[in-house]
């Protein structure tokens, strides 16, 4: 229930259209919210009976209203969205994964452009051709595009100061403009036949290749007619990886709306040129305080602040203000942009198709949750939990003989892995902050224990003031404090947890699970202070669960380590020459942009580098040529 300081201060609202925010403690914007007329807006605040728990307990925690008064209802639109996008009120509804999709660029600008994966809206500078809906479809067919039509993909930096090919050229995926090795002319005439591909004149750009590649067989070039076989080949492939193709849904996303039980789905799918470039689901708890129309209306506002809108909007339910609505997307896009919602004719047919694989995901998603609820319920009743977990996390070590250590957090939900919370931990075992805090004296032994009690020691060190501000995160399924912990590993990383959990006072639950013998899965044995050794039966749900939660703790830290052992492996490489410092190891990092480009480096190139003499150069060559 709103507090009277708010109430009086909604009795003197404008009723003009604007913007406003409920603001909680220490500032904190709860909920932003636009309307055409503010003072009926936030006057239906105030009865309580029409409001869904999830708002009333907005309102609870709300100590004060702010208000920005608009022109325009297109201009409260615009600016309710830019706040949502920057703030992140936790009462909004709002995607979990904010993250553009993934597009193709090719520099208009640049007279020898560059090919390259693209995130973000519209740019004047570039062809784009997008979104994918998975980023290694775009890193595919930009290799594919690449081995084709001979374009680069480096900086202009480096492509300025490059005076002998690279790698790139020496395995035909360059043409080597940066040295000349192809002319203005020729180089612009195979961009154009990329974009000319990209915009759907594929079979157009193939049977020209395919003329080209008679041609020289004519004239008995039979290895330049081979290499033009293997473009059309690898032209085709990419047409072949489409999942459909109709040369009517040119510049087209569908947005369909379906919903069951608790739950609700948003499937996009992305059509561009007559080709699909994928699709993707969202997932949402059922809005209760909302109707589908207006739930969906606030996704498209959020979803095309990422990502640039097409000119063409599908969708299978009619959107709250549908027209502001393509007033916005338009204004954001800087083109004419139409919602529709067919009735009749092949449009229709692919909606009611993109409908069918919605609902087929909805329900494959619940029955997912309600599995996973079901183990959650178990768990609890196995392990003698206080309550059933909203929230798991699990943590897993990955070293190589203590080196590059790396510690691991996954989180698990009752929305399944949450990716997005994911931590990673670079151990350090003399970390004196830590060390120092309560007298832990971590890191003495360096070993598992060692590296788990460091990680835990970092997670939790805000442990206290993190239980106070979670009072209502909690209510949210938002929490920042795990309902269990798992660990993997045996009695020796129990005490370990147990030691460092008494000291920094912390009452969290946490098993740890002990790989059976011979590591055999489905053989785990778990552990928790005061009770013996637990087992679960083989073959179970349970068990299968338990598994699949340590595998991707296991798989994370694994990547994780491997990453840190890579970037380590060069500084390592460059750390036994003579004459390389810190100075020159940013040096030739920022000059070359990655260690592959530095281990493939000539002498000369390495010269051009400020700093890295002929001497150096040659030292660094042998270095990593083993000559």
């Amino acid at each position: 229930m709103l507090n009277q300081d708010i109430v009086k201060q909604i009795s003197k609202t404008t009723q003009n259209s604007g913007v406003y925010r409920f603001i909680g403690e220490n500032s904190e914007i709860l909920y932003i919210g636009k309307a055409k007329n503010l003072r009926k807006r936030l006057l239906s605040y105030t009865k309580t009976s029409n409001l869904s728990n999830r708002i009333k307990r907005m309102t609870f925690l709300a100590r004060k209203v702010e208000i920005d008064q608009t022109n325009s209802d297109l201009e409260a639109i615009l600016l309710e969205h830019n706040l949502i996008k920057k703030f992140h009120p936790k009462f909004n509804i709002l995607l979990k994964d904010d993250k553009s999709f993934a597009s193709i660029a090719i520099d208009k600008k640049h007279q020898f452009g560059a090919i390259t994966k693209y995130r973000g809206v519209k740019n004047s500078n570039y062809y784009i051709f997008g979104p994918f809906a998975c980023a290694s479809d775009v890193n595919r067919t930009i290799d594919i595009l690449r081995k084709s039509f001979l374009l680069r993909n480096c900086s202009d930096e480096e492509f300025s100061r490059r005076k002998k090919p690279c790698l790139e050229y020496q395995i035909k995926r360059c043409s080597a403009p940066c040295v000349n090795f192809i002319s203005q002319k020729n180089y612009q005439e195979s961009i154009k036949d990329t974009v000319d591909f990209l915009s759907g004149k594929s079979s157009m750009i193939q049977a020209n290749l395919a003329k080209e590649m008679n041609k020289l067989s004519f004239n008995e070039e039979f290895e330049k007619a081979a290499l033009i076989r293997d473009k059309i080949k690898s032209l085709s492939s990419i047409q072949a990886n489409q999942d459909i193709n109709l040369s009517d849904v040119k510049n087209t996303d569908f947005i369909i709306f379906v919903k069951k039980e608790l739950f609700c789905c948003i499937y996009i799918s992305f059509y561009r040129n007559g080709n699909n470039f994928g699709s993707k689901p969202y997932f949402f708890d059922s809005p209760e305080d909302k109707d589908s129309s207006n739930f969906l209306s606030e996704f498209i506002g959020q979803f095309y602040q990422q990502n640039s809108p097409p000119s063409l909007i599908i969708t299978n339910i009619i959107i709250d203000e549908n027209k502001l609505m393509e007033e916005f997307l338009s204004t954001i896009s800087d083109e004419k942009v139409n919602i529709r919602n067919p009735k009749l004719g092949y449009k229709l047919k692919l909606l009611e198709s993109h409908e069918k694989i919605a609902q087929k995901l909805l329900d494959e998603k619940i029955s997912q949750n309600l599995s996973d609820k079901k183990n959650l319920l178990e768990l609890k009743e196995k392990f003698k939990l206080s309550k059933i977990p909203q929230r798991i996390e699990v943590y897993d070590n990955s070293h190589t003989s203590t080196q590059n250590a790396v510690g691991a957090m996954i989180v698990f939900g009752f929305d399944g892995f949450l990716k997005n919370q994911y931590r990673k931990f670079n151990i350090k075992f003399d970390n004196q902050e830590i060390n120092n805090y309560k007298n832990l004296e971590i890191g003495k032994n360096r070993d598992d224990t060692a590296m788990l009690s460091e990680v835990l020691a970092r997670r939790f060190k805000n442990y206290q003031s993190d239980i106070k501000s979670d009072k209502f995160l909690k209510e949210e399924n938002n929490t920042k404090i795990p309902d269990l912990i798992i660990i993997d590993g045996g009695i020796p990383q129990l005490s370990a947890v147990e030691k460092i959990f008494n000291k920094l006072e912390i009452k969290i639950d946490f098993i740890c699970m002990a790989k059976g013998e011979d590591r055999n899965a489905g053989n785990e044995k778990y552990f928790k202070i005061n009770r013996e050794i637990i087992e679960i039966k083989k073959g179970s749900t349970l068990a299968f669960f338990m598994q699949r939660l340590r595998d991707e703790a296991h798989r994370f830290a694994i990547t994780s380590h491997r990453l840190v052992r890579t970037k380590n492996t060069i500084k390592s490489a460059l750390d036994e020459i003579n004459g390389i410092g810190s100075k020159r190891k940013k040096a030739l990092l920022n000059y070359f942009g990655s260690v592959e480009k530095i281990k493939s480096a000539s002498i000369q190139d390495l010269q051009r580098v400020d700093g890295i003499s002929l001497k150096v150069a040659t030292k660094i060559f042998q270095q990593f040529s083993n000559k």
